[in-house]
């Protein structure tokens, strides 16, 4: 449902605020920035895709790769190897921080109508509110609202078709499937 779609949509900007957070924390202790962090962390740890690893990849993904040549096939597939491995170095990095930095969850971010001071989490002693999430979600929540309204309309716009179909095919006191042919 759209509720759902919602709420995860609230749980996954929180984790990533409380990501953030982790790495801003994180960054300050060591005097750089977060970037810098990332950078130190994950993006200098990124080993290149050995033509071995490619290789499997394209033949463990045939169906993605099919009628690429080999010259189209390789630049994609190490771009994705490397979004991967970037991907687990993110999260091993952020699994660190958890464990040495005290993540606090405060208030259900999925709560109805919550107000912007409630807190959402502390994290290293700083806290969460809710209206910082909230801004982030605007976009979010409108997206997904927009495109629950597109589909209940298309429908509605259907089911109204069919129903003036129907009454023409009864004022003319023809089939419903004759009146579509003429």
């Amino acid at each position: 449902t759209v509720d759902d779609r919602i709420a995860q949509a609230k749980r996954t900007v929180l984790d990533l605020q409380i990501n953030t957070m982790l790495l801003d924390l994180e960054a300050k202790k060591r005097h750089i920035t977060s970037h810098q962090l990332y950078e130190l962390e994950v993006t200098k740890r990124i080993a290149p895709a050995t033509p071995a690893q490619v290789k499997q990849f394209i033949d463990d993904n045939k169906d993605q790769f099919a009628g690429m040549d080999l010259a189209t096939a390789t630049p994609q597939a190490e771009a994705i190897i490397h979004d991967e491995y970037e991907s687990r170095l993110g999260d091993a990095l952020v699994d660190r921080l958890k464990k040495t930095t005290p993540v606090v969850i405060g208030v259900d971010v999925t709560t109805p109508n919550l107000g912007g001071e409630a807190v959402l989490a502390t994290i290293g002693g700083v806290p969460l509110k809710a209206v910082v999430l909230n801004e982030r979600l605007k976009p979010i929540i409108y997206r997904i609202r927009s495109e629950a309204y597109d589909i209940e309309k298309s429908e509605a716009d259907r089911m109204v078709d069919d129903m003036l179909l129907i009454a023409e095919a009864n004022r003319r006191n023809i089939g419903s499937d004759e009146i579509i042919r003429t």
